[in-house]
């Protein structure tokens, strides 16, 4: 039995809601950050010292895109 998918109408469009989410979170460090920062308020260097392997000038960027 062979499945037809539904087209969604969105998925062409730049404004495709899924298009957007994984535009937001796509990055390599974006996920571990707001793991870190979903339950508690962190400070910058809370942040630094719980991802481990992230550059300051990584962080900072990612901080600033998250905002």
């Amino acid at each position: 039995m062979e499945k037809i998918l539904k087209k969604n109408e969105y998925c062409g469009e730049i404004n495709c809601p899924v298009r957007r989410t994984l535009s937001l979170l796509g990055g390599k460090w974006t996920l571990l950050i707001l793991f870190e920062i979903g339950e508690n308020v962190l400070r910058y260097g809370e942040i630094k010292r719980k991802v481990i392997g992230i550059s300051e000038k990584m962080l900072i960027q990612e901080l600033n895109y998250l905002v």
